[in-house]
């Protein structure tokens, strides 16, 4: 390094301001994180003749190269490995200081926080609970390594029995072999206890990371963790398919697998979720998700089984089945790279399912997982190509799953689909589409193309046959997606949040006939129907059948309120669709009416009795997840109309052909159903 000292960390000479001081370690940083030039001006997202410049300021600065080129590309000095740490930090804690803060003070993007992702995880991670090693023999000389590793037994100090684990991965080709099962099981367990010193945590984690883990070592790392999970016993609710749901956060797409998961779950097995989102501002997202979909979310074992006993879903966070894991998953930011747990996590298993579905990201970890399963003696699992390692089949390209059926090795190779372009969300949030998509208001090919081939894996990998064919169970996916009967019963405060969109009487009848009340399809879902009038529900809750039309009372402000509704039907077509109504009085009645996304919101909707013209002309006054509205006051003229007519038609047209389309809704009982609901809400 020349006349210059080479331990100084920083020299006065072309040092500048303190804010030019700042700026190269970030760049710093980046050059060592991604080991170019051009990468480095990527992540930061500069030109890369300015990071060029920057790592010449940086040269000149600490009078090092810094970065060398070798044969495999550009390599940091030695100066530059001691200073990666520190570096790293920093940059970490730079990012921190300068996010958005968890009161949602400084706004991301235009979507209202309750529209987007960015929900707050129910558990934050822990401190990585650790024990310094300060105790510790210095390395073993290569002379002496065989002996003393010999000598450190199963029942030695933590700290050496993780040594000797170490000693035995990393030497170097020749001279290093992989962790037993065992070895692994008992490796993970000593950090999970939170016996470890950090440094061995470190090595041992990196060099398995850096060799690659093998089948043993995950199996063992999944199985030291299901161990170390409390409040399992002997006679715990056990779940028939376990899905995995550790989610990168740089995955930006919503998340179909739950959707999928659903449909599992209505055809009537156990599904438990586990998984994790990182520690970004978007942590919660999973969580989130569940919530909207009416998915308990679970902080023990005891809430998992309370769950299956109420349904058939559940969804654990890692930090409610083991808190040390989330802390060390949580090292990603200060590490840049994964290590061997965020692949293990997949095969945690915590309560023992017998079938489990598992996406891999890397071609060579899914015949890994499967090897690894069959370890631990799991005999049902289907292994997918996917995104990020979530269980999420995309069917516009082939896709072979990999399966363990009953313990046998069987491949199957699903075809190409073609699904079109995704839809778009236009003017809702990305989850308030995803909401749509599975309520019917928005219909998206590829969306449900995915939900439908992901349910059908999961259904795959219950099968437990060999022979199982992947069209019968996509067949049957595809049927409880038809059967799905969607509750369009949203919660008050997204109803309330989304007044400043649509029009006050919209908004306002919005809430009571959609967030308060069931629908019919909750209804019919339920098996809640009656054949006539009287059916209660304590003092305030009220569902009755009146011909086509359902009437539910509840009770908002102590006031009893009643709307009488049914769906609505447009022929030759799935459509949802629906009308609600409020009687006011005895010659007025307001009405909401929901129409899907697929007609042109700027000519609205007309209503016509019978065959006759069209009486009343209405504008969409919003939309929202589950389609776009209208809102109306029925005078008495009207009112008369629909009490002696036989047949509603709500006529739009279509952005297609601009043709007129007619919405029908059948007027038997409407009489009876709105006189009922006038009684019961005085």
């Amino acid at each position: 390094m020349g006349a210059k000292d080479k331990g100084s960390v920083m020299t006065t000479a072309g040092a500048g301001s303190r804010m030019s001081r700042i700026k190269l370690l970030i760049a710093l940083d980046a050059l060592l994180r991604e080991g170019s030039v051009s990468a480095a001006a990527a992540s930061l997202d500069m030109q890369v003749s300015a990071v060029s410049r920057i790592l010449g300021e940086l040269r000149d600065h600490y009078n090092d190269p810094i970065l060398v080129r070798t044969g495999r590309g550009m390599r940091p000095t030695p100066l530059a490995e001691a200073l990666r740490l520190r570096v790293r930090a920093f940059s970490v804690e730079t990012d921190a200081l300068l996010s958005p803060t968890e009161t949602g003070q400084v706004a991301r993007g235009t979507q209202s926080a309750g529209d987007a992702w960015n929900g707050k995880g129910v558990i934050s991670p822990l401190p990585l609970e650790l024990t310094p090693a300060d105790q510790l023999d210095a390395a073993p000389t290569p002379s002496c390594n065989a002996r003393r590793l010999a000598a450190i037994g199963d029942n030695a100090d933590p700290h050496r029995r993780l040594a000797r684990y170490i000693a035995t991965t990393a030497p170097g080709p020749g001279r290093s072999r992989p962790l037993t099962m065992d070895e692994a099981r008992d490796a993970v367990s000593i950090i999970l206890e939170g016996q470890g010193d950090p440094i061995q945590i470190g090595a041992l984690l990196m060099t398995i990371q850096y060799r690659g883990p093998t089948a043993g070592e995950l199996a063992g790392f999944a199985d030291g963790i299901r161990n170390s999970i409390k409040g399992v016993s002997r006679n715990t609710i056990r779940p028939d398919l376990d899905w995995p749901a550790y989610v990168s956060p740089r995955l930006q797409t919503a998340p179909w697998f739950i959707h999928s998961a659903r449909l599992v779950a209505m055809a009537g097995y156990k599904v438990l979720m586990h998984g994790h989102f990182g520690g970004g501002p978007d942590n919660g997202k999973l969580e989130t998700a569940c919530s909207d979909a009416d998915i308990p979310v679970c902080l023990s074992v005891q809430e998992v089984e309370a769950a299956f006993r109420n349904g058939n879903i559940a969804y654990m966070p890692i930090g409610a089945i083991a808190p040390q894991v989330q802390s060390l998953l949580a090292l990603y930011p200060l590490l840049q790279m994964r290590n061997p747990l965020n692949a293990a996590v997949n095969l945690i298993n915590p309560l023992i399912a017998p079938a489990s579905i598992v996406g891999a990201s890397q071609a060579s970890r899914r015949d890994l997982y499967r090897d690894a399963a069959r370890e631990l003696k799991l005999e049902n699992i289907a292994v997918i190509g996917s995104t990020r390692d979530i269980a999420e089949l995309t069917p516009d390209k082939a896709v072979k799953i990999f399966r363990l059926a009953s313990g046998q090795t069987v491949d199957t190779v699903v075809p190409a689909v073609r699904t079109g372009r995704a839809g778009t969300t236009g003017m809702l949030s990305q989850r308030e589409y995803w909401r749509a998509v599975w309520s019917g208001a928005a219909r998206d090919q590829k969306a449900e193309a995915v939900i439908l081939h992901t349910a059908a894996t999961a259904l795959f990998s219950l099968s437990a046959k060999v022979d199982a064919k992947f069209e019968d169970c996509l067949t049957k996916a595809s049927d409880l997606w038809a059967r799905r009967n969607p509750r369009r019963i949203g919660k008050m405060e997204h109803r309330t949040a989304r007044i400043g969109k649509i029009a006050p009487v919209m908004a306002l009848l919005s809430t009571l006939a959609v967030a308060l009340l069931p629908d019919m399809a909750s209804a019919q879902e339920k098996d809640a129907r009656p054949n006539g009038p009287g059916t209660s529900k304590g003092n305030s809750q009220v569902s009755e059948t009146y011909g086509s039309w359902q009437l539910t009372c509840g009770v908002i402000n102590m006031k009893r309120v009643c709307v009488i509704g049914q769906p609505l039907t447009l022929e030759g077509t799935s459509q949802d669709a629906s009308i609600e109504l409020t009687p006011v009085n005895a010659s007025r009645v307001q009405a909401v009416i929901t129409l899907p996304f697929s007609i042109d919101i700027a000519n609205g909707v007309k209503i016509a009795v019978d065959q006759g013209t069209p009486v009343t002309s209405l504008s969409i006054q919003g939309c929202s997840e589950y389609g776009c509205h209208a809102a109306a006051v029925i005078e008495q003229d009207l009112l008369q109309k629909l009490r002696m007519g036989t047949e509603l038609r709500l006529i739009a047209t279509s952005p297609d052909n601009k043709k007129a389309v007619a919405f029908r809704a059948d007027l038997n009982g409407f009489a009876a159903a709105r006189d009922r609901a006038l009684t019961l809400s005085k």
